[in-house]
């Protein structure tokens, strides 16, 4: 598959190209950070929806690791076999390897309920069933040889639900969790504000009763953030450390006049990611960690290498 074919005019495609070159140029001085510590990447989407750019720029950081989204405006899950084949052949070329399947399962509506975000839940609704996003995601990790993809916890819903929908929706993932393990795939569970498990606090209650080490936490500081959650503290010291299996990192901050939270640049924001990675060291943290820029300005290039020198910068001060 060539990008044209995807919708990549020859102009797109060049200045892919040039924003390649221009990362590269930009994130020589970086390669020095001590990334060693941990095992970190990126969103491939974040910079590009041509991988290219974002896997030059983890190999030209020394970086290891990238996360599977969106690629050529598809989601991963849906590539085709030879979109498929094209993607591998890019990740052995920069020889990077895979962290995350970041599938959209369980981002929808839960039956019989009204989500309390109705126009986001309709703007981003799957329009494929369920069982067949967690059928492709598993089939997409064990393609891309990966231990885990993710899941959410359905659209929020009103306080007054909760205690009637959670116990379904656990045991909507006591069903997954039972087709990943016996396919040799584990689910990271994401807390997600716009669903119903948003806060660290809420992710540890959720997963407190799966036991099967099949199962763990997608830990989000920021969405942990934008849910109220004051310091990363107050929600990460109550997940188990040993179900944590993959961070996303972004920052927030709020608006001190309309109250509302918008995205930062790591380490511009109110997560105190140098806190948060000095806890990951001191647990012995060997999970994966992908930095989830969103930010597109100037570009999402740009964007995205300054937020991850914001997140070496934390690194090194941890």
């Amino acid at each position: 598959m060539k990008a044209a074919a995807q919708g990549w005019s020859r102009r797109k495609f060049l200045r892919a190209a040039t924003a390649t070159a221009g990362l590269w140029l930009a994130g020589r001085h970086l390669r020095a950070a001590p990334v060693e510590r941990f095992r970190l990447g990126i969103l491939t989407d974040e910079v590009s929806q041509d991988p290219e750019p974002a896997l030059a720029l983890m190999r030209d950081l020394n970086l290891n690791w990238v996360e599977l989204r969106t690629v050529w405006g598809k989601h991963v899950i849906f590539l085709d076999s030879d979109e498929r084949r094209e993607l591998r052949d890019l990740l052995a070329k920069y020889r990077l390897f895979v962290s995350n399947i970041a599938a959209p399962t369980y981002k929808t509506t839960f039956p019989g309920t009204t989500p309390i975000a109705r126009e986001e839940a309709e703007e981003y609704e799957p329009r494929v069933d369920q069982e067949e996003i967690l059928r492709r995601a598993i089939d997409t990790a064990r393609y891309f040889n990966v231990s885990q993809f993710r899941a959410f916890t359905f659209w929020r819903v009103a306080d007054s639900e909760r205690p009637r929908v959670m116990p379904e929706i656990r045991e909507v993932l006591r069903r997954a969790l039972k087709i990943a393990e016996h396919n040799g795939v584990s689910i990271v569970v994401e807390n997600e504000y716009t669903t119903n498990v948003a806060t660290g606090a809420e992710v540890a209650e959720f997963i407190h009763s799966f036991e099967s080490p099949f199962l763990g936490v997608l830990w989000d500081p920021g969405n942990a953030v934008f849910a109220g959650e004051k310091s990363f503290r107050e929600g990460y010291e109550r997940i188990p450390k040993h179900r944590i299996y993959h961070l996303h990192l972004k920052d927030a901050v709020r608006d001190p006049q309309s109250g509302r939270y918008r995205w930062a640049v790591v380490g511009e924001g109110q997560v105190d990611f140098v806190g948060q990675f000095a806890a990951l060291i001191k647990d012995g943290y060997r999970g994966t960690l992908s930095l989830e820029t969103h930010l597109d300005q100037p570009t999402r290039e740009q964007a995205s290498l300054a937020s991850m020198r914001g997140v070496l910068h934390c690194i090194r001060k941890a």
